[in-house]
């Protein structure tokens, strides 16, 4: 990697620190609008700087929102924090109409050393979303308690543009960002009606 491209890497790891507060903080940084985080802004258009840095295509573990709409996919590899820990995890930007449509993070099934430790991580992201995002409109909220997919986890907030962020946890553990127009066309699910 590129002395540019690790001190984006650095950079995007700093955003998320900020961005997302550590469990316990004093005082979150609260916010009203889901955005994503620099240089991956939702909506933003998905040239020049923003992802120079990311592998064009589909890369190991990586996914995109919808393949019910054409859109692009870059990926990249990094460190990003939950609950306070660094862990290793895919970044998926997904394009769409020359915007950025979604930015996902996610750690892959492997990633936590057991299945409790997954659960805890869960219900920490669950927990720093809530904080960065207190006065937004809940979703989905499901978590199965019993059986073989206890643990699995749909978590939603939406801003008054319709813009998402999410915790999906199946195993695996995404933080989704979805911006409004790119997520009503994917209509999938049918996002709640905007305020």
């Amino acid at each position: 990697m590129s002395p540019r491209g690790i001190a984006r890497t650095v950079a995007a790891i700093l955003v998320l620190l900020f961005a997302l507060p550590l469990s316990g903080s004093a005082q979150p940084n609260t916010r009203t609008q889901v955005t994503g985080f620099g240089p991956y802004i939702l909506g933003a258009d998905a040239t020049g700087d923003a992802l120079t840095d990311l592998a064009p295509g589909r890369g190991e573990g990586s996914a995109g929102w919808t393949a019910k709409l054409r859109t692009d996919l870059y990926h990249k590899s990094g460190q990003f924090p939950i609950g306070g820990e660094m862990y290793s995890a895919t970044l998926v930007v997904e394009v769409w109409q020359g915007k950025i449509a979604s930015v996902i993070i996610r750690w892959s099934a492997g990633t936590f050393q057991s299945t409790d430790l997954w659960r805890v991580r869960t219900a920490d992201l669950v927990a720093q979303i809530k904080a960065t995002y207190p006065t937004l409109r809940v979703g989905n909220d499901v978590s199965i308690t019993s059986g073989l997919d206890r643990g699995n986890r749909v978590f939603e907030l939406f801003d008054a543009d319709g813009n998402a962020v999410m915790v999906l946890a199946f195993r695996w553990l995404d933080l989704v960002y979805l911006w409004g127009p790119f997520y009503r066309a994917s209509q999938w699910p049918a996002p709640p009606a905007p305020y």
